[in-house]
């Protein structure tokens, strides 16, 4: 079982804009569902230096999120909305804790 290693968050500025302004999704709840456990994460089916992350914020919203990085301990937010109903199925039977 990997761990989900980062020590930081970078962000692009125009990405928190264009999270906003799409999908009503603000930088803050981003940080709360990479931090939050327990999540899932699993490849990106087109970019291998991306991964798809799926969590929930502190209100409890369940977020879809890809992200590129960890590599050197950061990682970069690029698109944040929603989960899809197929998505939040997914999350719910297969979500862990990527502390241990």
């Amino acid at each position: 079982m990997r761990k989900f290693d980062y020590k930081r968050i970078e962000w692009d500025e125009n990405n928190v804009y264009k999270n906003e302004i799409k999908h009503n999704v603000k930088y803050y709840e981003i940080e709360e569902a990479i931090e939050n456990e327990p999540k899932c994460i699993i490849p990106h089916k087109e970019y291998k230096d991306r991964c798809v992350l799926l969590g929930r914020t502190d209100a409890g919203r369940f977020l879809y999120i890809i992200y590129q990085g960890e590599n050197g301990g950061v990682i970069r937010p690029i698109h944040a909305r929603d989960m899809s109903k197929p998505h939040k199925k997914f999350y719910l039977k297969n979500r862990r804790d990527y502390r241990q």
